[in-house]
């Protein structure tokens, strides 16, 4: 965590440390939707428990499923990255 991190959060979420029960954490009625970086297995978690997703890949086959969400299945909203440093714009997120 970069210093100061955990004190300038306080009280405003959570910070797992370790393994956390993502199942369990997606069927909470407070979650509305679920930011992935389109891993399989974190892609059957949600699709199990009907949260809807923005597909982020990050590496390797990630980008792939994210067409495969995306164009295929419509089971997701895909986000542009952009050039060089494959990062996310405030204004695409909010799109």
């Amino acid at each position: 965590m970069p210093e100061g991190f955990l004190e300038r959060t306080n009280n405003r979420g959570m910070v797992v440390k370790s393994w956390a029960p993502q199942v369990a954490v997606l069927r909470h009625q407070s979650v509305g939707g679920f930011v992935t970086h389109c891993g399989w297995n974190s892609v059957l978690e949600a699709v199990s428990v009907g949260v809807p997703m923005v597909a982020w890949p990050l590496h390797t086959e990630q980008h792939l499923n994210k067409v495969v969400l995306v164009e295929n299945m419509k089971m997701a909203i895909g986000v542009e990255q952009r050039n060089g440093d494959r990062f996310v714009s405030g204004a695409e997120l909010e799109r």
